[in-house]
């Protein structure tokens, strides 16, 4: 717990909540946050979140085309993953009653979470407010006003608090102190503590500064429409992922 408070008093930043409360807060989002390893090394982060589909809401482990692709997901693949600071072990096998989508494009993938099979139990919750408004980042935050929790260089959870600065083609941009091995990781509002986006990379010309992201909104429109086609889908051709 030393840990998220020391970060949280550093960044400083008005909430409407106690720093008491938001510690808890944090303390059980780190059991929504993982890594996920592939082959002999860890690969990457990815999260649990409470996502409507067809009018239901379902859980789903959330995290980037990069880290697992189509044939990562295949029926009978084994997707390993660690959480709560590598202290939690689980396997996730693909099977024909979970519901699964990747997208290359917007570089994203989900599959659904079976509560008591796979023994998880805590999901972030979405924040729709940023996406009925799509300037809503740029009108209504203000310093710090997001922040991502994630695994950088597979040590252990981190708290990076960030600044959003622009909304383009449903990618959101920001400054935010990510590592390699980042890619995957929430992007949640520090206003409402619920989550906005998913963490991809970082442009080439300038990785140490502005960080890309994807609304969540928009891949969950994909999710539930997954044979139509979108021409506003943007390939981030110039991108480190990290």
């Amino acid at each position: 717990m030393n840990n998220f408070r020391e970060e949280y008093l550093a960044a400083n930043c008005p909430n409407s909540i106690s720093i008491e409360e938001t510690e808890q807060i944090l303390l059980q989002m780190k059991y929504c946050v993982c890594q996920i390893h592939k082959g002999n090394g860890v690969i990457g982060n990815g999260f649990f979140s409470n996502i409507m589909y067809n009018n239901n809401l379902l859980q789903f482990l959330v995290t980037t085309n990069k880290i697992l692709n189509n044939e990562d997901i295949q029926t009978g693949k084994i997707i390993e993953i660690t959480f709560n600071d590598n202290k939690e072990y689980r396997k996730i096998t693909i099977d024909n009653s979970r519901i699964k989508y990747t997208n290359p494009v917007l570089n994203i993938t989900f599959i659904e979470i079976k509560k008591n099979k796979d023994n998880i139990n805590y999901f972030l919750d979405i924040d729709n407010d940023v996406y009925k408004e799509k300037n809503v980042l740029k009108i209504l935050f203000k310093k710090n006003s997001l922040y991502i929790l994630h695994y950088p260089k597979g040590n252990n959870i981190k708290v990076s608090y960030g600044v959003s600065n622009d909304i383009n083609n449903y990618n959101i941009h920001y400054n935010c102190d990510t590592e390699e091995g980042s890619s995957g990781s929430p992007i949640l509002s520090l206003n409402s503590l619920k989550l906005i986006g998913i963490h991809i990379g970082s442009p080439n010309n300038n990785s140490n500064k502005n960080k890309i992201g994807n609304l969540i909104n928009y891949a969950i429109d994909k999710l539930n429409n997954q044979n139509i086609n979108d021409d506003n889908d943007v390939i981030l051709n110039e991108m480190t992922i990290i």
